[in-house]
């Protein structure tokens, strides 16, 4: 009997470690490349996709318009979806919902437990991205610039220095957001070690629309003006026999 209760652990511990491992691969490919460069996917996430690019521009179209119309329609549109557009999450589950009540008749309570953990873990990964990104606009709006969509409207023109502190994975992820294109490409083809400075100026060049640039990134001088050793932290060993991380 104990070995038939510690094989069945055994299996429900490997079978959620698969749901949780697959499920944070797939959000974080889907926020990463496919929504951050309005790659469609098939299926109902790409469906879901479609929709948050939708509504994105709908969204500022109807609040264009209510600036200079009286129309309630537009008005009431422009506050009611999301300036980030409908999330993928929304769009995802409520598509699913037809799946879930057929998945409960035809394989059971347990196999719907599985499908929803699964889409709750994915939900969750997609929230904390878009909220990084969300907290970011919501910093430099207070400094005078304000997303929207590729660029930023300058309403308070300044030089104003912001200083923040994190660790690579978020840096990469700021990054590609202010100049729009996926963190993949950071995550995977450069790295910024400990204490490492980045560098990322704005720049006018048409009165009241700025873009972002980065001017320096990793940059470890500090280090080597101080006579401080550079940490190896986040990097991989340069050749296959280093003893160093693979």
């Amino acid at each position: 009997m104990n070995i038939i209760l510690k094989l069945r652990e055994n299996i429900i511990m490997k079978k959620w470690l698969f749901i949780i491992t697959g499920t944070l691969l797939m959000a974080v490919a889907y926020k990463t490349i496919y929504d951050s460069v309005g790659m469609i996917t098939g299926g109902f996430s790409g469906i879901s996709i479609i929709v948050r690019r939708l509504s994105v521009y709908l969204q500022h179209y109807t609040m264009e318009k209510a600036k200079y119309t009286s129309n309630s329609i537009m008005y009431i549109i422009s506050r009611v979806i999301p300036e980030d557009g409908i999330p993928i999450w929304i769009t995802n589950i409520s598509l699913n919902i037809p799946l879930f009540i057929c998945a409960y008749k035809e394989r059971g309570i347990y196999f719907l437990k599985d499908t929803l953990a699964a889409d709750v873990q994915y939900e969750q990964k997609e929230i904390e991205h878009r909220d990084c990104k969300r907290q970011l606009d919501e910093l430099l709006q207070k400094h005078g610039y304000v997303h929207d969509g590729h660029i930023f409207r300058v309403e308070r023109s300044n030089h104003d220095k912001i200083v923040l502190f994190c660790h690579f994975g978020v840096e990469c992820v700021i990054l590609s957001h202010l100049i729009e294109m996926s963190p993949m490409l950071l995550w995977h083809n450069f790295v910024a070690l400990p204490t490492s400075v980045t560098t990322a100026i704005t720049e006018e060049r048409e009165e009241g629309i700025a873009v972002f640039r980065i001017n320096a990134f990793g940059d470890t001088s500090h280090l080597y003006a101080g006579a401080q050793p550079i940490s190896f932290a986040a990097r991989f060993c340069e050749c296959y026999r280093d003893d160093t991380r693979h």
